[in-house]
C-alpha cells in the first residue's frame, strides 16, 4: 500500500467540479458539538490574513479511476470535517446573498456543487442515508424546520449566527482564510482493504473516536479481505443497524452486546480488545487488517476488576461469590457475515427495549416500567432474554423479577457497580428451568423484606427518582384495581406526579399559587417541610387536568378535585380530614406495606 497525502487549502480541495464526496450509509450521522464548532472558527478568525495557517485534519477517500461526469469519492474517513467545511461555505454563502453580492455568491456555490456531463447540478457532498435529506434541506435553503438531526440543524444555525455577525469586511477576511489558510489532509487508496487499514491507522487505535467507530471500520476491514460480496454484505449490515441505532447510545449497546456475549462485565477502556479477541475466536478471518493487542481472558478480567468503581452507595457488602468460573468450550467458527448479521439482530431488539415497540403490549409495559425505574444495567441480560426462543409468559415472568430486583435495590441505594456483574452472569443461564434460576439468581442480591420497607419510607423521590415514584404509585393503583389488566394510565403527558403538599410554600408566589400552605402545617411543619414533601406519603397521581386546578387549592380544596378523580390511590385521600406530617409519616408506612407485598420475589 504506497499512498502519499496531499495538503490542500480549503480551494484545492473543492476545486475538482467532476468530484463528488460521498459519505457511505455505514457511517453515522453528523455529531459535532457547539464547542468543536465555536473553536474551529475561533482559531480561523484569528489568523493573520495571508499568515499562517490552520490543519483541519485528514481524510481519507475509496477512490476510482476518474471518468467523464461526476467522479465519486467515497469518504471512508473525515465526514464530520468536511460536513462542517460545507456548512461554513453556505452560511457564508446565504450572508453574501443578503448583502447583494452575487458576485462572492456565486464564488462559493462553486465549492458547493459539482457538475456532471451534462452541467447539471449537484452536491459537492452527499451525506449518508440517515442525514441526506436534512442536508439537502439546508444546503438548498429550504424549510429548516422540517431538519430532523438536531445536531445538524444546530451547528448550521450555530454557523450562521457567526457568519451573520460578522460585518462585510471581517467576513470577505474570514472567507479568504477560511478558503486558503485551512488545510486538509487528503489520501486517496484504490482498495477498500487499504482504505480500512488508512483508517486505523491514522486515528492511532481509536485516538478521539467511539467505541463504534473503531468496531466499525475494525469489521469492514476484515470483510475486505474476505471473499466475494462479502464486504458489501457487511456493509449494508451495518447501515441497517445504524438506522436500527439512530438516537441511541450505540457505544453502551456494543459494551452491553459484548457482556452477554461473555458473561461477565466489560469496561469501556477494554471494551475495544475485548471485542477483538472475541472475534478473533470466534469468527473465520483471512489476515488480519492492522496490528492489535491480544489480550487473555484472564489479564483482561483481571484488569477489569482493578477499573471497578464504587459510587459510594451504602447498602450491600462486597459479594464474595465462590460460583466456578465456567470454562471455555471450543467454537466453531462462524463467517463474518454471519457475525455482523446477528450483530444487525441484537441492535434491532436493543432498539426495541429502549424504544418500547415490541409487537407485544405487555412487553413494552415493562420496558417503559424498567426505564422509569432506572433499570439500564439490566439491559444486558434483556438483550440476551429477548433473542432467546422461550414462551412469552416466560419472558414476562423474568422481566417482572427484573423490575422487583431493580426497585428493591434502588430503593435501598445498594452498589450500583456490582449490576454489570450480575446481570452479565445471567446470560449464561440454559433455558431449563431459566424463571426459577434468575429468580434464585436475583435473590442472593435483594434487600430484605425489612430492609426494603424502612427504605421505602424515607426515601426521597425527588429529581430523578420522580419517574421512579410514579412508577410506583401507578403498581400501587393497579393492585388496587384487582390487577385485571383492564386499566392502563397512560404516558406522563395523561398522568400527572401530584405532590399533596406543594414542594414550594414559603414565597409570595407560592402562596399565590396554592394557597397558605405556611400557615396551615404551623411552625413545626413548616420545619419538616424540605424532609418530608419528596417522601412518597405525599405523592399521588392525577390527571394533567386536574392538577392544575388543584395545585391551586389549599387541602379540604384540593379534596375536592381528588373526588372527580377515577385513580383510587387518590381517592383515597378523601379519608383524611387533614392533610400534614403525620398523614405524610402514616401513609408512607401504609404503602411500604403494600409495596413489600407487590415487590417480592
Amino acid at each position: 500500500m504506497k499512498i502519499t497525502p496531499t495538503t490542500l487549502t480549503i480551494t484545492q480541495l473543492l476545486s475538482n467540479e467532476s468530484e463528488q464526496f460521498v459519505v457511505p450509509a455505514y457511517q453515522r450521522r453528523y455529531s459535532w458539538h457547539s464547542k468543536h464548532i465555536a473553536e474551529l472558527f475561533d482559531d480561523i478568525n484569528l489568523l493573520e490574513k495571508g499568515g499562517e495557517t490552520h490543519l483541519l485534519g485528514s481524510i481519507v477517500c475509496l477512490t476510482s479511476s476518474h471518468g467523464v461526469g461526476i467522479n465519486e469519492l467515497e469518504l471512508v474517513d473525515g465526514q464530520q470535517r468536511i460536513s462542517t467545511i460545507m456548512l461554513f461555505l453556505n452560511a457564508m454563502k446565504e450572508k453574501y446573498k443578503l448583502l447583494d453580492m452575487k458576485k462572492e455568491a456565486d464564488k462559493l456555490s462553486n465549492y458547493l456543487f459539482c457538475s456532471d456531463f451534462n452541467a447539471e447540478q449537484n452536491n459537492k457532498l452527499v451525506l449518508g442515508d440517515l442525514d441526506s435529506r436534512d442536508f439537502n434541506l439546508i444546503m438548498g435553503g429550504r424549510t429548516l424546520e422540517k431538519v430532523i438531526n438536531k445536531r445538524l440543524l444546530e451547528a448550521y444555525n450555530q454557523i450562521s449566527g457567526l457568519i451573520e455577525n460578522l460585518p462585510p469586511q471581517k467576513l470577505d477576511d474570514f472567507k479568504y482564510k477560511f478558503t486558503n489558510q485551512v488545510n486538509v489532509i487528503r489520501l486517496d487508496v484504490a482498495e477498500s482493504k487499504d482504505a480500512f487499514k488508512l483508517f486505523e491507522t491514522i486515528n492511532n487505535r481509536g485516538l478521539n473516536l467511539s467505541p463504534a467507530d473503531i468496531i466499525k471500520n475494525y469489521l469492514l476491514g476484515n470483510a475486505s479481505i474476505a471473499d466475494g460480496n462479502t464486504l458489501e454484505e457487511v456493509k449494508t449490515d451495518w447501515s441497517h443497524l445504524i438506522i436500527s441505532m439512530d438516537g441511541l447510545p450505540l457505544d453502551e449497546f456494543f459494551r452491553q452486546y459484548v457482556n452477554g456475549l461473555l458473561g461477565r462485565k466489560v469496561s469501556f477502556t477494554l471494551l475495544i480488545d475485548t471485542f477483538k479477541n472475541y472475534f478473533l475466536e470466534n469468527v473465520k478471518t483471512g489476515d488480519i487488517p492492522i496490528e492489535h493487542t491480544e489480550y487473555s481472558p484472564e489479564v483482561i478480567e483481571e484488569t477489569e476488576m482493578s477499573l471497578v468503581e464504587d459510587d459510594n452507595l451504602s447498602g450491600e457488602t462486597e459479594n464474595n461469590s465462590t460460583e466456578p468460573v465456567l470454562e471455555k468450550t471450543p467454537v466453531k467458527k462462524m463467517s463474518i457475515n454471519k457475525f455482523v448479521a446477528k450483530l444487525r439482530k441484537a441492535a434491532d431488539v436493543y432498539s426495541k427495549i429502549l424504544n418500547h415497540n415490541f409487537s407485544d403490549t405487555r412487553v413494552n409495559r415493562h420496558m417503559q416500567n424498567l426505564q422509569k425505574i432506572r433499570s439500564f444495567a439490566s439491559y444486558t441480560f434483556i438483550l440476551n432474554l429477548m433473542q432467546r426462543e422461550i414462551d412469552i409468559n416466560k419472558k414476562l415472568e423474568i422481566l417482572k423479577q427484573i423490575e422487583t430486583f431493580m426497585l428493591r435495590r434502588n430503593i435501598a441505594e445498594y452498589r450500583t457497580a456490582e449490576l454489570d456483574d450480575i446481570f452479565s452472569k445471567l446470560t449464561t443461564i440454559k433455558n431449563d428451568n431459566i424463571v426459577e434460576t434468575v429468580k434464585l439468581t436475583l435473590k442472593n442480591h435483594l434487600p430484605s423484606d425489612v430492609e426494603f420497607k424502612e427504605r421505602f419510607i424515607q426515601h426521597d423521590f425527588k429529581g430523578q427518582s420522580e419517574n421512579r415514584a410514579k412508577y410506583v404509585l401507578e403498581q400501587i393503583e393497579y393492585e388496587l384495581s384487582g390487577n385485571t389488566g383492564e386499566k392502563y394510565l397512560g404516558s406522563g403527558d395523561e398522568v400527572h406526579l401530584e405532590h399533596i403538599i406543594p414542594q414550594t410554600i414559603t414565597t409570595k408566589k407560592s402562596k399565590e399559587e396554592y394557597g397558605d400552605w405556611e400557615k396551615y402545617l404551623g411552625e413545626e411543619g413548616t420545619k419538616m417541610h424540605r424532609t418530608m414533601v419528596p417522601k412518597i406519603g405525599n405523592l399521588t397521581l392525577l390527571a394533567a387536568p386536574l392538577n392544575i386546578k388543584a395545585s391551586n387549592n389549599p387541602f379540604l380544596a384540593k379534596k375536592q378535585e381528588y373526588a372527580k378523580s377515577d385513580i383510587k390511590i387518590t381517592k383515597h385521600l378523601l379519608r383524611f380530614d387533614e392533610f400534614k406530617m403525620l398523614q405524610i409519616d402514616k401513609r408512607s408506612r401504609d404503602l411500604a406495606k403494600k409495596a413489600v407485598k407487590i415487590w417480592s420475589l
